[in-house]
């Protein structure tokens, strides 16, 4: 076993990497797998990434039955060797995973899972073995394996190199690839499928191997004939093509035509959309540039903060919305119209979790924030709300989830043009020969005022050379910047300033008996994440996008959580 990982390993370097730091994202993806003569196939799977955020990296396996999946282990670009604990728990703290590995089995369902420890550009390499690999069937053994498929996480580069107990060529085996646009060829006495840009499809081999040389294949489809498989798995794809040279030409042209047509549609679509925001002195702002400002802007409405810091793009995506709701839960905690405890679960392995309590009686002034806070109190149970509960009710109910978001724009935007902050104005945008009118939203003078304001109060937080500035600040009033740090995303840094600035912070701060930036920014991102994930479903998928058919293993997704 350690001579046969060690010469994995070895070829799993000579796969090249590739890493371009950026958000959370797969970079490269480097498997080697190597078939002994049972027919059982090790892999050591090598992931680099760029990770900020999650707790843990998974890889799911299914349609698994006949095929048992042992983890043998995760190492890190560190040289960190995780403690396999055998049954993974995915909601244990962020600490209690880092440098530990194990499994989640469902059945004919597994998740390997890691700690992912810290964020950076980092590398992960998974260990692991699977049982009767290779199928038997009526005619011939063969191998119908999805590598990868349905990631949540873009990947871009991937090599898969498979190696059996002898070399593999096209004299004594037949491949076909799916899901994917790269490449797969003989390669090095093995088989090697490649691509630069996977995304979030799959990547699927079905093999014919000529000889019944494994011992101990997988028999579940031992009754269907290969050819039968390769003909399901070609139905849709590219080698079932059986057009005329003449009919792929008119077919190529019309292509090309479709996509000038795109292309032209696009660009007027930039050339004339509202996108972005439009001052009607014709100024710009540099953000970063501009003076920090200690005063909280917006007359602390935190609705018009997060519009205009939205709009600003200082945050976006579905991280605003989740910066809002923890932004709201600091305020009600402030309040006293919410309280958060602790408490202990488990009988035997203690786990540490936080409820909390609503007051349902409480009356707030705002019909926009009232309408979020209902929806705490409707998740709940008598007023106690638990963090499974409301990602449970926002999965469910992600319709209504969506609606206050859009709600929230709407009225903020009415309210900006009733009160002077936005106007409607005729502007020409020239697209080719023509000057074309349109009429569109215009931000006034005091706009450009209060956007300023919330630039410079983001560089105010920001700036870690201002200590003495902070320290100065009484210990209240950080409690209500902490509000607004959140909405931007920024409390967990401005925290870390605050116990240097103000080392007693904590203990006379509003929030002191818990991690609670921690606490909210997690139950936001998880009950925000439920929700886009309930908005998303049924949006189909790509089963059919490359062929491939039915009757693989393997596949299932994978990403961090």
């Amino acid at each position: 076993m350690k001579r046969l990982l060690s010469f994995l390993t070895v070829l799993l370097l000579l796969i090249p990497t590739a890493v371009d730091a950026s958000s959370t994202r797969v970079n490269n993806i480097g498997i080697a797998c190597q078939i002994d003569q049972n027919g059982t196939a090790t892999f050591v799977e090598k992931w680099d990434m760029d990770v900020s955020e999650g707790t843990e990296g998974y890889k799911i396996f299914n349609g698994m039955n006949d095929q048992p999946l042992t983890l043998i282990g995760v190492t890190d670009d560190r040289g960190v060797t995780y403690k396999n604990i055998g049954t993974w728990d995915s909601d244990v703290s962020r600490e209690s995973k880092i440098n530990k590995c194990g499994l989640i089995k469902d059945g004919g369902h597994y998740e390997l899972c890691f700690g992912l420890g810290d964020y950076g550009t980092r590398s992960y390499t998974m260990v692991y073995q699977i049982e009767h690999f290779v199928n038997q069937y009526k005619d011939q053994q063969g191998i119908n394996y999805a590598f990868i498929s349905d990631m949540s996480l873009d990947v871009a580069d991937v090599t898969i190199h498979v190696t059996g107990i002898t070399p593999y060529s096209k004299e004594n085996a037949k491949i076909w690839a799916f899901g994917y646009s790269g490449s797969v060829n003989f390669d090095n006495g093995g088989v090697t499928l490649k691509t630069d840009s996977l995304g979030s499809n799959k990547m699927q081999l079905l093999m014919g191997l000529e000889s019944n040389s494994y011992t101990s294949p997988n028999k579940r489809h031992a009754s269907e004939k290969f050819e039968d498989v390769v003909k399901d798995a070609k139905e849709g794809s590219s080698y079932s093509s059986g057009m005329s040279k003449a009919a792929m030409i008119m077919i190529f042209i019309f292509i090309i035509f479709v996509i000038l047509m795109l292309i032209f549609i696009i660009v007027a679509v930039i050339v004339l959309s509202d996108s972005g925001v439009v001052f009607d002195n014709g100024r710009t702002i540099k953000g970063k540039e501009v003076t920090p400002f200690r005063e909280i802007p917006c007359n602390k409405d935190i609705f018009l903060f997060y519009y205009l810091a939205k709009k600003l793009d200082i945050i976006g995506g579905d991280e605003s919305r989740e910066n809002l709701v923890s932004g709201f839960i600091l305020k009600w905690v402030r309040d006293g119209i919410i309280t958060i405890r602790e408490k202990e679960s488990g009988a035997i392995v203690k786990k540490k979790n936080y409820d909390m309590y609503l007051d349902v009686d409480a009356k707030l002034e705002n019909k926009q924030e009232t309408a979020l806070y209902k929806m705490f109190i409707l998740a709940s149970k008598d007023g106690v709300l638990q963090t499974k509960a409301f990602q449970k009710w926002c999965s469910k109910h992600y319709k209504k989830i969506d609606d206050w978001f859009t709600k929230v724009d709407n009225v903020t935007e009415d309210s900006m043009n009733k009160n002077g902050y936005a106007k409607t104005k005729t502007i020409y945008k020239r697209f080719l020969f023509w000057n074309i009118p349109r009429d569109r939203t215009v931000w006034t003078d005091k706009a450009y005022d209060q956007c300023l304001y919330v630039w410079g109060f983001n560089n105010f937080l920001e700036d870690e050379d201002n200590m003495k500035e902070k320290a100065a600040i009484e210990v209240k009033l950080w409690d209500e910047y902490l509000i607004f740090a959140a909405v931007l995303g920024i409390a967990d840094r401005v925290e870390k300033q605050l116990k240097v600035a103000i080392p007693r912070y904590e203990e006379t701060s509003t929030y002191n008996n818990f991690p609670i930036y921690y606490y909210t920014h997690t139950f936001a991102h998880n009950s925000m994440s439920a929700a886009s994930s309930a908005a998303s479903a049924g949006q189909g998928g790509s089963s059919s996008f490359s062929g491939g058919g039915g009757g693989f293993s393997g596949g299932g997704g994978g990403g961090v959580r």
